[in-house]
């Protein structure tokens, strides 16, 4: 639209991609083109909008404010359930997207997952063996998967859920004494490694 053209000709700071459309942020705000169902059309009209995360059918964009917006695809993140807008309107400090879902981390500690429940939206559901109170608090950082989410807490454990059939679980000498996560790493086949910290960092992978 002409409207579009004009406003994206100066002043684009950056542009996101998902699977079928594009978002520009400009001074704040955020203007998005292409297949209007996910994610092309009804881009919020918020300002205060920092950065944007795409997931392959939706966006999510974090607020100066450290509240979240999202558009695009209702069943992959889109329009989250009112449980979690609730959760999404303050202290969120990192937005994380799976393929299908996305998972906010907030000043808490606490981790708010929505979208499709088999990319990481129902932990509850599909996960490897720990209480889903872990996520309410303590969690440091979250890092994403193709089919879920890998969190890392304050005390060094890992936390993975999500749809992991293309890859083993955790191997449980990874939350052994002595060896902290930094950083977790994954490829589309579910394959993940993980960067020790310390005077002799080593790369460790399962999958």
């Amino acid at each position: 639209p002409p409207s579009l053209t004009t406003q994206l000709s100066s002043g684009v700071e950056k542009i996101y991609a998902n699977a079928y459309a594009f978002a520009a942020l400009k001074g704040s705000q955020v203007f998005a083109w292409g297949n209007g169902n996910f994610g092309g059309a009804n881009a919020p009209a918020d300002s205060g909008i920092v950065k944007v995360f795409a997931n392959e059918l939706a966006f999510a964009a974090l607020k100066s404010n450290a509240s979240v917006v999202t558009w695009g695809d209702s069943y992959t993140g889109g329009a989250p359930p009112a449980n979690v807008l609730h959760e999404l309107k303050e202290g969120v400090v990192d937005i994380v997207p799976s393929r299908y879902a996305f998972a906010a981390l907030k000043a808490s500690g606490k981790v708010v997952v929505w979208g499709d429940d088999w990319y990481g939206a129902a932990p509850a559901t599909f996960y490897s063996g720990f209480d889903m109170k872990e996520l309410d608090s303590g969690v440091e950082k979250v890092f994403p998967t193709s089919t879920g989410f890998v969190a890392i807490k304050t005390d060094g454990r890992v936390l993975e859920w999500g749809q992991f059939q293309m890859s083993t679980h955790l191997p449980l000498y990874l939350n052994g004494v002595g060896f902290a996560i930094s950083k977790i790493y994954s490829n589309g086949s579910g394959l993940m490694a993980a960067l020790g910290t310390g005077a002799s960092p080593r790369v460790v992978s399962w999958g």
